[in-house]
């Protein structure tokens, strides 16, 4: 990909999706194209194209016609998942179910169904988690095969694994969380932090449910802008548009104690700064902490090639590793989770079914696991 037509491209979609007027700027109409539907901004750019007709002269008709059937599709979608929502509610909705990520982040998008809601992300707390599980199998949500679904339970409460639902009738998934991120992760967010202060929101005049006091939500959507080793436009334009919607109300201090206390000062500022600097906004966060040189090398790695082509340049699976380690606080941090990685417990190999598998069975595939590392990184 053309580094100078990817980076003019880039910057007309930020500037479109900030609603500014295109400013007789020069970019490739199908690249944009092909980059807003990858990066699932296609519903936004086109309710921005409406709002600001200037726009409409750099696109063909056949591009502006499919730009709004994304937008047609995208209001399809968001009601569909609104329903769910509705349903899932009428289910568990007494046991303070908390909502978080893409729904609750909907609502700060100029018109909630430009944000493609993706799954239904509740937080439940532990002392209610297995009794929702129960609710919501017995109403006929199907339970779906993840990573760590038939783990036995007690490996799921310590580690603190999701699990995943469909809805009984529609394509929808809920993703029940015990935390935000589970033990395996780098960084650990203690889930009775987020239970201190659950503001309700109002999704529609039919429906309101708890969500995330706006200091923990920002938190957490800066930390899942970079938290893997692919990357989303929109995971950094939401950060964007949260930091408009909550600056005024966002308690900084609050703020900055909760980063220092789960240890995603870096990743948060890493993530933040990207977002500022894709989508220009006078918010500050940070207002009296310079960048250190970590943030800044973390930063520079995730450039705006890096994003559009998705994801780092390490290959395979080990991609994500080197993603995280340069995203952690300090190296007693990168070290820890290196060596998580590498020699995970033995207890996170057992299954319902399987036993926690023997020290000799366990060093060797752990050793093949190292060899592939190796061939991987030699490439």
């Amino acid at each position: 990909m053309n580094a100078d037509r990817l980076t003019t491209t880039v910057q007309a979609i930020t500037l479109l999706l900030r609603g500014a007027p295109p400013h007789q700027i020069s970019f490739d109409s199908d690249l944009m194209i092909r980059l807003l539907k990858h990066h699932d901004l296609d519903a936004a750019a086109n309710y921005w194209i409406e709002k600001i007709p200037a726009w409409k002269l750099y696109f063909t008709k056949l591009q502006l016609a499919s730009l709004t059937a994304s937008e047609i599709q995208a209001k399809v979608r968001y009601h569909l998942v609104l329903g769910a929502l509705k349903d899932a509610l009428q289910v568990i909705g007494d046991l303070q179910p908390v909502l978080f990520k893409g729904l609750a982040v909907c609502q700060v998008y100029p018109a909630p169904h430009l944000r493609n809601p993706g799954d239904i992300d509740f937080l439940m707390p532990i002392n209610y988690f297995e009794r929702a599980v129960d609710r919501l199998m017995e109403a006929g949500w199907k339970l779906e095969p993840s990573v760590h679904r038939d783990c036995p339970p007690e490996i799921a409460r310590r580690y603190g694994f999701a699990l995943i639902f469909r809805h009984p009738t529609s394509p929808v998934i809920l993703d029940l969380h015990r935390a935000p991120v589970d033990k395996t992760e780098p960084f650990w967010i203690e889930p009775e932090d987020l239970f201190q202060f659950t503001p309700n929101l109002q999704i529609s005049v039919e429906v309101s449910v708890a969500s995330l006091a706006v200091e923990d939500h920002l938190a957490l959507l800066a930390l899942h802008s970079v938290r893997h080793g692919f990357f989303r436009l929109i995971w950094f334009y939401d950060v964007h548009l949260a930091s408009e919607k909550w600056g005024n109300s966002l308690n900084r201090e609050i703020f900055r104690q909760r980063c220092e206390r789960w240890h995603i000062s870096r990743a948060v500022r890493v993530g933040r700064e990207i977002s500022r600097r894709l989508f220009p906004t006078q918010v500050l966060l940070f207002p009296d902490i310079p960048l250190d040189v970590g943030t800044r090398r973390s930063i520079a790695r995730r450039n705006n090639l890096t994003i559009m082509r998705c994801h780092l340049v390490n290959p395979g699976s080990w991609r994500r590793l080197a993603a995280m380690i340069d995203l952690l606080d300090n190296r007693w941090l990168a070290f820890r989770y290196l060596m998580r990685t590498v020699f995970p417990s033995r207890s996170l190999f057992a299954t319902n079914e399987k036993s926690i598998p023997s020290i000799p069975r366990y060093l060797k595939d752990r050793l093949l696991k190292i060899f592939q590392f190796r061939r991987d990184i030699s490439r």
